[in-house]
């Protein structure tokens, strides 16, 4: 159980305790609650529904995170990936809203890369062709009488 990521989600991510409690029909308070008791006091702390609430509703986001997949460089479908996000990893992940395993990642920052060489590209073509005009231009005036 990562109680790091479950104290970065109590205290920057509040939202999520409260959306899980609506999709499960469950009361905001007691999902917060059962997460605030085994943040302070452990999992052991916590009694009868607690238990069930913790486990179904709180455990989820914190222990065998899935991978949300990664939608490549030309907009392909994104991919099912089997992965699940690794303990040390799941507070950075909460942190920039970015649930990527590691080789989702690098492939992330590979295409992230090959955008910026296209983009770098795309403008010195644009660049050159600016200049080719502006250079035909000036032979045409410099030529006239």
């Amino acid at each position: 159980m990562n109680i790091n990521a479950l104290r970065e989600i109590i205290e920057n991510h509040e939202h999520l305790l409260v959306e899980r409690a609506q999709s499960m029909g469950l009361e905001e308070q007691s999902v917060r609650a059962a997460a605030l008791i085994v943040d302070d006091r452990g999992y052991d702390a916590l009694v009868g529904r607690q238990i069930w609430v913790f486990d179904n509703a709180v455990r989820p986001l914190i222990e065998d995170v899935s991978c949300d997949g990664y939608q490549g460089l030309f907009g392909e479908d994104q991919n099912e990936c089997p992965n699940i996000l690794e303990d040390d990893d799941l507070v950075e992940c909460y942190q920039n809203e970015s649930f990527l395993c590691e080789a989702c990642q690098g492939n992330a920052n590979s295409d992230s890369a090959a955008r910026g060489t296209a983009n770098a590209r795309h403008f010195y073509c644009a660049l050159i062709s600016v200049v080719t005009v502006l250079c035909g231009k000036l032979v045409v005036a410099l030529s006239a009488p």
